[in-house]
């Protein structure tokens, strides 16, 4: 197979843009109701890895072969967010509140964890693929320091633990 031409490249359809993503609570955790406002904090999301499953294959010997059978498949549970921060601080806001009641146990169960939608965008932010996170709590931050001299802008990160996730195409 001969390489393809650069006039060929240019003819290929759009590219998946893998930095673009919607990201929303359908159940806002109870330490968060009332704070968060959920249109800006979508819009904010610049990247993320994806929700997966590991596999453990099981070996079954045959008459002097191996065969390879599914196993059971567990889900990896922890998922890492980078936002871009704005001047009202309002995505610290949120990581501050969700981490209090999650360190200080404020409330019950459900009081601490939320169930989040990411939906990774084409480039033109037409959503194309959505991951349901089920039962997501806080586990850990990465805000960064203000530097004098540093003009990029805030990007803190948060990493969530979830129970399990569901996906769909849209």
């Amino acid at each position: 197979m001969s390489r393809p031409s650069p006039a060929q490249i240019r003819g290929i359809a759009d590219f998946q843009n893998t930095y673009t993503w919607e990201v929303g609570f359908l159940r806002t955790p109870g330490a968060l109701s009332g704070v968060i406002s959920p249109f800006r904090f979508n819009l904010q999301c610049l990247s993320s890895e994806l929700p997966k499953k590991v596999g453990q294959t099981s070996t079954i010997m045959m008459r002097g072969q191996q065969i390879f059978n599914p196993g059971i498949y567990s889900v990896s549970g922890q998922i890492r967010l980078t936002f871009l921060e704005t001047v009202d601080a309002q995505v610290r806001d949120v990581i501050r509140l969700w981490e209090e009641a999650c360190a200080n146990k404020t409330g019950d169960f459900t009081a601490l964890t939320g169930d989040l939608y990411l939906r990774t965008t084409d480039n033109q932010d037409r959503p194309n693929y959505e991951y349901l996170l089920l039962w997501a709590f806080f586990e850990d931050s990465d805000i960064q320091q203000l530097e004098g001299g540093n003009s990029e802008p805030m990007q803190p990160s948060i990493t969530l633990r979830y129970t399990d996730y569901k996906s769909r195409k849209l």
